[in-house]
């Protein structure tokens, strides 16, 4: 069912019959769904690619991986996301992503500010070596 829901959004998306936001990112971009009271994207992450460490004080999100492989730096956790895994992010809790892979997330959440985003560290793109040890660095379930 969601693999159906999942399709249908990357048709619309592709024939522009989403009225969406895309906001382009050195690690990709960011489609935005809806920005009400409630916000959902889907991020696209490019293998090789990290977000920045980030917080938000405000926001709380719901991050949930369809497509790729994702490294999930969590203060509870930093784990190997596969497709069908989602993480719960609450407010004030520093997180980062990494593809190990080109990967899809859907993220829900409150509402999107951009003031809301605390960057502690930058994106950046890792080298083949840092990807193999950041790989090495998380936990496999």
């Amino acid at each position: 069912m969601i693999e159906d829901i999942l399709i249908n959004i990357e048709k619309n998306l592709k024939h522009g019959k989403l009225d969406t936001k895309i906001v382009e990112k050195v690690w990709g971009r960011e489609i935005w769904l809806v920005n009400l009271d409630y916000c959902g994207k889907i991020l696209e992450i490019k293998k090789g690619w990290c977000s920045s460490l980030h917080h938000h004080d405000v926001k709380d999100e719901v991050l949930f991986l369809y497509k790729g492989v994702l490294g999930m730096e969590h203060p509870n956790n930093n784990w190997i996301m596969y497709p069908g895994n989602c993480q719960r992010v609450s407010p004030s809790e520093k997180h980062r992503l990494t593809a190990f892979e080109d990967s899809r997330i859907l993220e829900f959440s409150t509402h999107h500010m951009d003031e809301d985003s605390i960057r502690t560290e930058y994106s950046k793109n890792l080298t083949p070596g840092e990807l193999k040890r950041v790989w090495k660095e998380f936990r496999h379930y």
